[in-house]
């Protein structure tokens, strides 16, 4: 063999390896179907196991995915909320007059009065109401209650401001319900008592947790579209006493006191009558003695020497 033909030989096995190796690197580079398949289940179902080559892929059920969807959302933009309270406290020149008004004025802007203290000390006629008027109709009402003084001493409006404690106490509530659901499926699945149990001790107090919350937001509710006013009105009489307190009334009044007293003080006495009974044995027991002590005495014959009489 010439040296030209070693020459082609040895070109021709070259050109076979390089083509063995580019063969082997292609079949590497390319994943196998069962790999690009369980791939594809795990990015559909996140959570999911890789289904195995052949089986159809199960998608996601509805509430799983409309879970996903709820916990994935972000809190929702809530509107502000406010609590508005107002204090004011007024003198009036006619009480029965400003008080007609009053109700007038609160039924006019749909308001309601949630307690009323009324007082009388024979110098000022005074009232104290707790009104609750729709938080869009508080500065009108105020105004026109206010209105109404012939001197106003105080009026203090407050506005705070629980946006926060509102949408971290509902987040609180979804996250707690979100749980709840979750315990609830698990519960279903439970097969032994003390897991039925132990469900049911975390769900039970899981929903107090939410009962808590659901009312705390109600509150919030309430206070923020109800403002509260704190009216405080009063009328300077000329005093007068009230009536039945002259010099007979009084003393009238001291003999029913002291025979109360009287006879609280006897039946009190009687109470205590197993501590008499005690006095009484003591003392009989100590007259018993002094007498025997003075019958020995007068029996004792006279000591020798004592001069009779």
């Amino acid at each position: 063999m010439n040296t030209s033909q070693h020459a082609a030989l040895a070109a021709g096995v070259l050109l076979a390896v390089a083509l063995l190796l580019a063969c082997g690197t292609s079949r590497e580079g390319a994943p196998a179907p069962e790999l690009q398949e369980s791939k594809t289940v795990a990015a559909d179902g996140g959570a999911a196991m890789a289904a195995p080559p052949g089986e159809p892929v199960a998608a996601p059920s509805t509430d799983e995915a409309a879970r996903r969807e709820d916990v994935q959302r972000p809190v929702e933009a809530t509107k502000k909320k406010i609590i508005k309270t107002a204090d004011v406290r007024m003198q009036v020149a006619d009480y029965a007059a400003c008080r007609k008004s009053i109700d007038a004025h609160v039924t006019a802007h749909g308001a309601y009065i949630a307690s009323e203290n009324e007082n009388n000390d024979g110098h000022n006629l005074e009232n104290t109401l707790v009104i609750r008027v729709e938080a869009g109709r508080f500065d009108a009402l105020l105004a026109a209650l206010a209105g109404e003084a012939s001197y106003l001493h105080t009026k203090s409006v407050n506005a705070r401001d629980v946006t926060e404690e509102y949408v971290d106490v509902a987040a609180r509530l979804r996250t707690r319900r979100e749980v709840e659901a979750r315990y609830v499926a698990i519960l279903r699945q439970a097969r032994t008592i003390p897991d039925v149990l132990a469900v049911e001790k975390e769900l039970r107090v899981l929903r107090e947790e939410i009962e808590s919350a659901e009312g705390r937001l109600k509150y919030l509710d309430d206070q923020v579209d109800y403002s509260t006013i704190r009216l405080t009105v009063y009328q300077t009489l000329a005093f007068a006493p009230a009536p039945g307190e002259g010099i007979g009334s009084r003393l009238l009044a001291a003999l029913r006191e002291g025979w109360s007293g009287l006879v609280a003080l006897f039946v009190g006495l009687v109470y205590i009558w197993p501590f008499w009974v005690l006095v009484g044995v003591i003392v009989w027991l100590l007259v018993r003695y002094r007498r025997r002590q003075l019958a020995r005495r007068a029996a004792a014959p006279p000591a020798a020497g004592t001069p009779k009489s």
